[in-house]
């Protein structure tokens, strides 16, 4: 199946909202608008909270950097400011750092690398990072190939209604990799992930791949996913 990459850094930014203008701590954070606003407003705002070791602000500066936003883009600057936040244990940094690495951005691509800081921040719950490592196990890369733990990963992610995973979680179901195959629970997924907010990519292979298996199904089985769909969209955890 056709790998669908989730927006790396894009998703990362989204957790910024709100505009800047006075620097408060608040101000860096609650950028969601980032790519909007007056990104030179953003810097200096950021750039004075990093200088005095506010975490989130060290990562929103990466970002900067790494996006090219309000200053040059620079890979190796970015990595400096995930450095710096990383240390300070924000997973969004832990996880630009292996993305980095995974990408090859600035530095030598390294998959090893990236492995130890995704997993850093999946430790720590980060849904993307997550989502990442079970790639990497999916893949091979810088892990031995291992459709369970891919599969772990992904489920982790998926609870958190991560789209790409919910729809890799779906793909593992259907083919048995790592998991018992099992349609019921593969068309629950695809039917989540084209329902969750994520890339039209993934949307059209969720869909295509959801269809594609309710014909397999007989009518006891398909009912039964379309409930367990349902009841996980209404889940107020979700």
């Amino acid at each position: 199946m056709k790998r669908i990459v989730s927006l790396t850094f894009a998703v990362a930014m989204l957790i910024f909202g709100g505009a800047v203008n006075a620097g408060k701590v608040e101000d860096c954070r609650n950028a969601k608008r980032l790519l909007d606003v007056d990104s030179s407003m953003v810097v200096a705002a950021c750039r004075r909270l990093a200088d005095q070791g506010d975490a989130h602000a060290q990562f929103a500066l990466g970002a900067m950097y790494h996006f090219g936003k309000g200053v040059p883009r620079d890979y190796a600057e970015a990595m400096r400011w995930f450095q710096k936040a990383a240390d300070q244990d924000l997973a969004a940094a832990q996880f630009g750092i292996g993305s980095l690495y995974d990408n090859g951005y600035g530095v030598v691509q390294d998959y090893v690398g990236a492995v130890q800081w995704y997993r850093k921040a999946a430790d720590r719950e980060y849904a993307n990072a997550q989502y990442h490592l079970g790639q990497m196990y999916k893949l091979g890369h810088g892990v031995q190939r291992n459709h369970a733990e891919a599969a772990r990963w992904f489920h982790r992610a998926a609870v958190q209604g991560h789209a790409s995973a919910q729809y890799y979680l779906g793909s593992m179901y259907e083919a048995g990799w790592g998991l018992p195959k099992d349609l019921v629970q593969a068309y629950m997924w695809f039917d989540v992930a084209a329902r969750s907010a994520g890339t039209a990519a993934h949307q059209h292979y969720a869909i295509k791949y959801r269809d594609s298996i309710a014909s397999k199904m007989n009518l006891g089985q398909l009912f039964k996913a379309k409930i367990l769909a349902a009841e996980w969209r209404l889940e107020p955890s979700h």
